[in-house]
């Protein structure tokens, strides 16, 4: 997720571990391991160290009425892996419930802070059955603005 924001993924709810790759979706080229399932957080401690939730993403084109929108994008068509094999959503449950390759509003505003971490729910069923070094999915966002939060009504 490249962006100049300080909102970054992390693999732990704490956010100490900056997310680096999409390595997690290395599969086993029998298909025996499907679906995988892991969580990702999307927060900002760096600029909330305190977590009061002091700075809010809003959705750079419409902000607080657009949602702020979490996908992943395939950025080598054809080469592999696809949107198709991505299931997002909030929760475990809803995993089973949403649509493969579909983006994943996020609400209105995500706050700063440790404590407003957005836990992001990733299911991944590989389709890919030859041995390779796949990395052309990548997680992004919407486009969005940061705002103190005091100067939001």
């Amino acid at each position: 997720m490249a962006t100049n924001s300080n909102f970054k993924l992390y693999t732990d709810a704490a956010l100490t571990t900056e997310m680096a790759s999409v390595k997690d979706l290395a599969h086993n080229a029998n298909l025996n391991d499907n679906p995988k399932d892991f969580i990702v957080y999307l927060g900002n401690k760096i600029d909330d160290p305190l977590d009061a939730g002091s700075i809010t993403m809003l959705n750079e084109t419409n902000p607080d009425v657009d949602p702020v929108t979490f996908y992943a994008e395939d950025v080598a068509p054809g080469a592999g892996h696809s949107v198709n094999e991505i299931t997002l959503a909030l929760s475990a449950a809803a995993l089973g419930t949403n649509n493969a390759g579909d983006p994943l509003p996020l609400g209105t505003r995500v706050r700063s802070g440790v404590s407003n971490a957005v836990a992001i729910h990733v299911r991944s069923i590989n389709t890919v059955t030859e041995l390779s070094i796949s990395d052309e999915i990548e997680f992004w966002l919407s486009f969005t603005i940061e705002t103190e939060t005091a100067a939001l009504p």
